[in-house]
C-alpha cells in the first residue's frame, strides 16, 4: 500500500479546488482522479465607499462630516475592532467609541462618521484614520485605513491704517487720508455693511467718505481704497468718529 499527505495551504480566502491525480505504470495503465477541496479562511476590514478623502477647504469655525463604512469582507469573524486617528492635532475628529460593536461576522458593516472642524489656518493636511482587528484562533492581525486631507481656511480682514489721524488742520480747509478695507484670510468675503458714528460734538456731515457698495466681494489678498475728507463746519475744535465695516465670509 501507498499514502500520501496531502496539504491545504491557500494563500488567500475563499473555496480552493484541485485534482490529486493517481498515475499507475501497470499494463493496465490504470489513472484515478481523486477531487480535492479546502477553504481559506482570513478575516478582512475594509474601509468603503473609498480608501481616501479629502475635504477640500473648510472655514474655520465650520464642519464637514464624512460617512464611512467599515466592513468585514472576509469569511470569518473579526474581533477586537478598533480605530482612531493618526494624528489628532490636525482638525480632524473621530470618536474610537463608536467603534461599537467590536466583533464584525463576515459581510457585516459598520457606519461610522469622521469630521474636519479646522481650528486654524494651519488645519488639515494628510492624516491616516486606523482601523485594526484580529481574526482566527492565533489572533492575527487585519488593518484598514483611510487617508484623509483637507484645508482650513480663515475669513479675516483689515482697515487700516487705525486710527486715521488728520492732526490739526485750518478750519476752512477739506484735507483727504485713504484708508485700506483688505481681505487677509484664505476665502472671499462680501462687505455687508460700512457705516459712520460721528463723536459727540461732531457732525455726521463733517466727514465724506467714497462710497462703499454693500454685497462688494474681496478675494484673498484684495482690497479697496476709501477716501476720507475732512469737512469742518466752518469751526476749530476736534472732530472725529468711528466707522465701522461689516464683512461676511
Amino acid at each position: 500500500a501507498v499514502s500520501w499527505t496531502i496539504a491545504c495551504r491557500p494563500q488567500t480566502f475563499g473555496n480552493r479546488s484541485g485534482t490529486f491525480r493517481i498515475q499507475s505504470n501497470s499494463s493496465t495503465g490504470t489513472m484515478i482522479d481523486v477531487g480535492l477541496s479546502c477553504t481559506g479562511e482570513q478575516g478582512v476590514l475594509t474601509v468603503l465607499p473609498i480608501t481616501s478623502h479629502d475635504f477640500g477647504p473648510v472655514v474655520v469655525g465650520t464642519s464637514a462630516a464624512f460617512p464611512i463604512q467599515l466592513k468585514n469582507t472576509g469569511n470569518v469573524a473579526v474581533n477586537m475592532l478598533a480605530g482612531a486617528l493618526a494624528d489628532t492635532t490636525k482638525g480632524y475628529v473621530f470618536d474610537p467609541a463608536t467603534v461599537t460593536p467590536t466583533t464584525l461576522a463576515p459581510g457585516s458593516s459598520l457606519p461610522l462618521t469622521v469630521t474636519f472642524t479646522p481650528t486654524s489656518g494651519t488645519s488639515g493636511g494628510p492624516v491616516n484614520l486606523n482601523f485594526h482587528g484580529v481574526w482566527g484562533t492565533n489572533n492575527t492581525q487585519t488593518t484598514a485605513a483611510l487617508g484623509l486631507n483637507g484645508d482650513g481656511q480663515v475669513a479675516s480682514f483689515t482697515a487700516t491704517p487705525t486710527p486715521l489721524a488728520f492732526n490739526s488742520f485750518r478750519f476752512d480747509t477739506a484735507p483727504t487720508l485713504q484708508y485700506h478695507i483688505k481681505n487677509t484670510g484664505d476665502i472671499a468675503i462680501s462687505i455687508d455693511s460700512v457705516t459712520f458714528t460721528p463723536d459727540a460734538g461732531t457732525a455726521a456731515n463733517e466727514f465724506n467718505f467714497t462710497a462703499v457698495t454693500a454685497g462688494t466681494v474681496l478675494t484673498s489678498g484684495q482690497q479697496i481704497d476709501v477716501t476720507v475728507t475732512a469737512l469742518p463746519n466752518n469751526r476749530t475744535g476736534a472732530i472725529g468718529g468711528d466707522r465701522k465695516s461689516v464683512v461676511v465670509g
